[in-house]
């Protein structure tokens, strides 16, 4: 087994810097890590920015920074042409990006997403490192019933 990697064979790192528990010149992000999010590629394109943000810090001598919280996101197709678009952090807490859209709602809009925009932001934004979305709504406080 690897050095880098607790009894079940994930990565150990810090869960808010990603830097490795025992190698502080290690980081890991992504599907490898033992962090409690959910593994998607909506948590790779947050983790990303705070690696690459904490590798530079680290070469420069800075504090690293905690800033990933465990978001992530998935489109749950919940009928023919509708989908709720879950966004979540640590804890199962919801954090979506457009509050105004109550997010425990099927919708189209959730369905157009999953369908047409999000492989084009996947393809032609994600995997060439562009970051251009709001911060998701921590703040957010779901809908009550009744």
């Amino acid at each position: 087994s690897s050095p880098l990697a607790n009894a079940a064979g994930w990565v150990e790192v810090n869960q808010n810097s990603m830097q490795h528990v025992r190698h502080a010149n290690v980081f890991a992000l992504g599907d490898v890590t033992a962090t409690p999010n959910s593994k998607t590629a909506a948590a790779v394109r947050k983790q990303a920015p705070v690696v690459v943000r904490n590798i530079l810090r680290l070469m420069n001598g800075q504090p690293i920074d905690d800033g990933y919280d465990g978001y992530a996101s998935c489109p749950l197709t919940t009928a023919n042409g509708k989908a709720i678009i879950a966004e979540f952090i640590y804890g199962g807490k919801v954090t979506p990006t457009l509050p105004v859209l109550n997010p425990g709602r099927e919708r189209w809009l959730g369905w157009w997403i999953k369908v047409s925009f999000l492989p084009v932001l996947y393809w032609q934004y994600m995997l060439k490192g562009y970051e251009w979305f709001p911060k998701h709504n921590t703040a957010f406080k779901e809908p009550t019933v009744g």
